[in-house]
């Protein structure tokens, strides 16, 4: 599980850097947390990445079936 969980980790990590590192973004969500700012600071990786998580995981049980 925990060899699972930092592979997850990774993914996500190198998708922000490359994101963080790109000219634009973009205006999906890793675009939209990366611009985002806490009290005049930009969100840390792993802030991000639990958003992200959080979307992803936690979002599709919430959803109710038609």
């Amino acid at each position: 599980m925990d060899r699972a969980q930092r592979r997850i980790h990774d993914v996500y990590d190198e998708t922000i850097a490359g994101r963080r590192s790109a000219a634009d973004p973009g205006t999906d969500l890793i675009g939209r947390l990366i611009a985002a700012r806490d009290s005049a600071d930009a969100l840390s990786y792993s802030e991000i990445r639990d958003q992200v998580k959080l979307f992803l995981f936690a979002g599709h049980d919430t959803t109710p079936l038609c």
